[in-house]
């Protein structure tokens, strides 16, 4: 089906290839939407429904169809840019000569071809409507099954010398263009040559072009192994940065690779927890921090691909035998990141040798039908006295019915400090109090609420601030950022704000500042925590935020929540998601995906990804992350390098 989706009077006409349809942008479209843009996808006549439509058209109905809609979108929008990929890169440049859209993104443009059977199209459509020569490609979409048999299998003489044509009238407008050109090829490329790349950077007119090449990647590059890199270059080029810029911006990812489960092995009888953040001590030692805990013998009758993690610990064994506390810490010896798969892992215990809950809730464990637990966040060692910042959160049960996920709702942050040697954890106070949280039950955990994070009656929230904290001292700063639900453009996202105080200040909430706008590149503050700007949005809960010595950039690593729904309730998470900076406070860049994480059952989730750049090697070119799947139920670590 065509597309068109309204946003912002800037608007994107998005063009797709031979034989295609708007599904080609599947994974550009989403980044298009985020930004706001006014996005419209036509689909060719004869393209995408069954083989008897398509050998009904010709080049003229699907140029044609790229004008109509090209006018139908200039109606909408004061600024329009055209993204053409394949045949439509042809089609693009042709509509180009007469229309000048403000920006050209050309992949893949068609406008020379591999193939003895192009170049003979004409003659063989005088002999055949159709023969054998597509391609076949392996889909679990019941839809593109289907096209695959109708027409994508066969080659069609008479269309192919269509696409022939189109390719000649481009070459032929090439030098009269002058529109912003990017031109994206891939060096595998055996459909399209890269001459034709080169061709277009050389003929056209165009005083600011730019080529982008792959080398990883073939055709099809918006779907291809460095799609990931491929939008970012065109997103980056649509907010008007030259390639230099882009090259200076952009962070590259080399490889990705999953290491293993960590923190089994234990005698504190833990068999799983999440959270996981790491905070490095001044001896050399990292204190990790982690959410709800399951402590027990063994994890008897539990397979993570048969059964729901939540099922199997309400089932007669479990209750019996599986205790779960909110919070636990642990303290590792080692600073070689691959070693967290076997070391020994010293947690603070209870009098039964057992991990003990070191923050305690004020509120029974399931209090008016709800799980209130506190759950500990990042933090920061400051001369031998350890700061972690708190969540507390009100839970519902998982809702199978809506995807197994969890009602969960933060109503508060505070912070916890503990002396050396950190086996001690106590609440602390805040000077000047909040507002009281809404609910009654809650109140009994005001004495240590720093930050009242209901949401308000427009569904926004002071952000929990202390879901990432950055480790070094910065100018006398320690830099705290918080996530937060807020509307945006009339939707609600999950994003991170910012917040700082004096080092020697981080007892006295009310020396805390919160960046409330940029102003070119210069930061302003306020003291009011409503104010707070958003730095970006996408992320879950829990993220972090670092320096990389080796890229000269600001990090940060999350899990991507997906799309926000009335309910609250986001779509799976699966992806880990990575942003950078030259600054703490941004602009961030846009996101990269990074890893995507192994799912034990399709109703799993993989969540609470973070990096820990204590552990990272070669000053910061190879770093490691963990996640969480909620069946499997350990950080599992993934090896990360840049190019």
């Amino acid at each position: 089906m065509p597309l068109l989706i309204s946003g912002s009077e800037e608007g994107i006409l998005l063009l797709h290839g031979y034989t295609g349809c708007p599904y080609s942008f599947r994974n550009l479209l989403p980044w298009l939407i985020e930004k706001g843009y006014t996005v419209s996808a036509p689909r060719y006549p004869g393209h995408g429904t069954n083989g008897e439509d398509f050998p009904s058209t010709n080049w003229r109905d699907w140029l044609r169809a790229s004008l109509d809609a090209y006018y139908d979108l200039q109606q909408m929008c004061n600024k329009i840019s055209i993204i053409g990929f394949s045949m439509g890169g042809a089609i693009a440049l042709i509509l180009s000569f007469s229309i000048l859209p403000q920006n050209l993104a050309l992949v893949s443009p068609a406008v020379f071809l591999n193939g003895w059977h192009i170049r003979l199209a004409f003659l063989l459509s005088l002999f055949a409507k159709k023969m054998p020569g597509g391609y076949e490609e392996e889909t679990n979409l019941t839809e593109y099954q289907y096209l695959i048999k109708e027409y994508l299998r066969y080659f069609w003489p008479s269309q192919a010398h269509s696409l022939q044509r189109l390719s000649r009238m481009a070459r032929r407008v090439v030098p009269k263009i002058t529109s912003r050109t990017l031109v994206l090829a891939g060096e595998k490329d055996d459909i399209v040559p890269l001459k034709a790349a080169k061709f277009v950077m050389k003929k056209i007119s165009s005083q600011d072009k730019e080529l982008a090449l792959f080398k990883k990647s073939g055709h099809d590059l918006l779907n291809d192994v460095e799609k990931e890199l491929v939008i970012e270059r065109i997103l980056f080029w649509l907010e008007n940065h030259s390639s230099k810029e882009a090259k200076k911006m952009t962070v590259r990812v080399k490889r990705a690779e999953y290491i293993g489960p960590c923190f089994t092995n234990n005698d504190a009888h833990v068999l799983g927890h999440d959270g996981a953040y790491s905070i490095p001590l001044d001896d050399n030692r990292v204190l990790w921090t982690f959410g709800d805990t399951l402590i027990g013998e063994e994890r008897k009758y539990y397979d993570p691909e048969e059964i729901l993690i939540d099922e199997w610990l309400g089932s007669d064994w479990a209750k019996d035998n599986i205790v779960m506390t909110a919070n636990s810490v642990c303290i590792v010896n080692t600073r070689k990141a691959e070693e967290l798969l076997n070391t020994k892992c010293f947690y603070v215990l209870d009098s039964n040798h057992r991990a003990k809950e070191i923050i305690p809730s004020a509120l029974p464990a399931n209090r008016a039908g709800r799980y209130r637990p506190i759950w500990p966040m990042d933090g920061i060692c400051l001369d031998r006295k350890l700061y972690i910042f708190s969540i507390m959160v009100d839970c519902g049960p998982p809702n199978i019915e809506k995807s197994n996920i969890p009602d969960i709702n933060v109503f508060g942050a505070g912070i916890v400090r503990s002396f050396y040697p950190y086996s001690e954890f106590e609440k602390l106070k805040p000077v000047v109090y909040p507002d009281l949280p809404k609910d009654p039950v809650n109140h009994a955990e005001y004495p240590y609420l720093w930050w009242n994070c209901d949401l308000d009656e427009k569904f926004n929230q002071v952000a929990a601030f202390g879901t990432a904290v950055l480790k070094e001292v910065v100018d006398g700063y320690v830099y705290i950022f918080g996530s937060k639900m807020q509307m945006k453009d009339k939707k609600i996202v999950h994003g991170v704000s910012l917040a700082r105080v004096k080092a020697e200040k981080i007892e006295d909430i009310t020396r805390y500042e919160y960046l409330k706008e940029l102003k070119g590149s210069e930061p302003i503050w306020t003291k009011n925590p409503k104010e707070a700007m958003l730095l970006f949005d996408g992320n879950a809960n829990e993220l972090s935020v670092s320096y990389n010595e080796y890229l000269g950039k600001y990090l940060t690593f999350y899990s991507y929540i997906g799309d926000m729904h009335e309910n609250r309730i986001s779509r799976f998470l699966e992806e880990i998601h990575m942003r950078y900076a030259d600054n703490i406070w941004g602009p961030w860049s846009n996101p990269i995906i990074v890893y995507k994480c192994h799912k034990s059952r399709p109703d799993d989730t993989c969540y609470a990804a973070k990096e820990h750049p204590e552990f990272s090697r070669e000053n910061g070119k190879i770093t490691y992350l963990t996640y969480v799947s909620h069946q499997r139920y350990w950080p599992e670590l993934v090896k990360l390098e840049f190019e």
